[in-house]
């Protein structure tokens, strides 16, 4: 069950996924509403208008049967509202979890695990039902972590068994239902499998690797750096023109992609800097520069494709870093208040300069199509 107790941290991004799995007729036609005005304000490509709007019709189309034409209009009001009561479906899913459990106390341990298996994957064939989808789906996740890691005694095979089988069936949830909550639990059971936790103790929440080796925290840095990438080139460029018909197939997971993959690949990249590499100078300095690489572009890629959690997950880095230099070269060398009037000169200096200097820049990036 620590899965699911990871999950249930990961609660915010499970309520931004809900923003990606439009639930009627009227949230389809207020997210092409949106589009029209970003459209207008310039604020993307007609490349990536024509791919979203292409996208949107497809669902309508595909869902409802009908053109956008023909949609009732929705505010955008009541999109985040109904983005938000999808969110409370999903937080109340995983809470009856709990409910699930106490009803398997109940009876022999192989009983209970089969009619929850049956009765969840009848459920799902069944019943379409967003809420009813999220109960079934998330209750076969737990019973098939509970039945593997009852019979595992290894921690680690059981952890990487755990994972990649939770990431097979939550990822052909959300591929089925076009669910993004699925899509984000999928990506987490994949970084769980290569070693990525979260420990949480009264007052305190922290991130890190189960295996304190640096092969384990190496594959994982690499394996989510790689994805990270992959995403971004898929759903925000056209690069790789190869990989456009999967673009819309692989959209339930594409905020599962672009926050959790970062935020396992930058806790590596510091586990690495601030514990197993602590002692050795050159391959902590390596590590040190690129996290601080990889950061700076992710903040970069970020803002300017509007990616606001893939941002936030590369500004607490950056920030967690700096931090770091600054008390290491600066604050143990001269008095509080310097230190801190330094800081401050950095990096309101580096915002003068940029801002001053927008219409310079932005040239620079046309390559980038934005």
């Amino acid at each position: 069950m620590r899965f699911i107790f990871i999950l249930l941290v990961f609660l915010p991004f499970i309520s931004l996924a809900t923003e990606y799995t439009p639930d009627s007729a009227a949230e389809l036609r207020a997210q092409y509403q949106l589009l029209l005005e970003l459209k207008a304000e310039n604020a993307i490509t007609e490349a990536v208008f024509n791919e979203k709007s292409e996208s949107i019709k497809q669902q309508a189309y595909s869902r409802y049967q009908i053109s956008l034409e023909d949609m009732p209009s929705a505010s955008a009001t009541e999109q985040r509202i109904d983005s938000f009561t999808s969110a409370l479906y999903s937080i109340s899913a995983l809470l009856l979890l709990a409910l699930v459990a106490k009803i398997m106390s109940y009876f022999p341990a192989i009983l209970n695990e089969a009619l929850v298996y049956v009765a969840s994957t009848v459920t799902l064939l069944v019943f379409h039902q967003e809420y009813v989808v999220l109960v079934a789906g998330f209750s076969l996740a737990g019973v098939l972590a509970y039945s593997v890691n009852s019979r595992i005694e290894n921690p680690g095979k059981a952890r990487r068994w755990t994972g990649w089988l939770l990431m097979l069936v939550l990822g052909l949830l959300a591929w089925c239902f076009d669910n993004s909550v699925f899509g984000v639990c999928s990506v987490i059971a994949f970084v769980y499998s290569l070693g990525f936790v979260m420990l949480i103790t009264p007052g305190m929440i922290a991130v890190g690797v189960n295996e304190a080796r640096i092969a384990v925290v190496l594959r994982l840095a690499l394996a989510c750096l790689l994805l990270t990438l992959l995403a971004w080139l898929i759903f925000y460029t056209t690069w790789l023109s190869a990989l456009m018909p999967v673009r819309q197939t692989l959209q339930a997971f594409e905020l599962g992609m672009l926050t959790v993959l970062p935020l396992a690949y930058f806790t590596a990249l510091g586990y690495l800097s601030f514990f197993l590499l602590k002692h050795r100078f050159w391959l902590r300095f390596i590590a040190e520069l690129a996290a601080l690489i990889s950061g700076l572009a992710v903040i970069i890629i970020a803002l300017l494709y509007q990616l606001d959690t893939m941002f936030w997950v590369g500004a607490l880095f950056m920030l967690w870093n700096l931090m770091d230099k600054f008390h290491e070269l600066v604050y143990k060398r001269v008095s509080f208040t310097a230190a801190c009037t330094l800081f401050a000169l950095i990096f309101g200096g580096s915002a003068a300069l940029i801002k001053s200097n927008m219409t310079v820049i932005m040239p620079h990036l046309a390559f980038l199509n934005l």
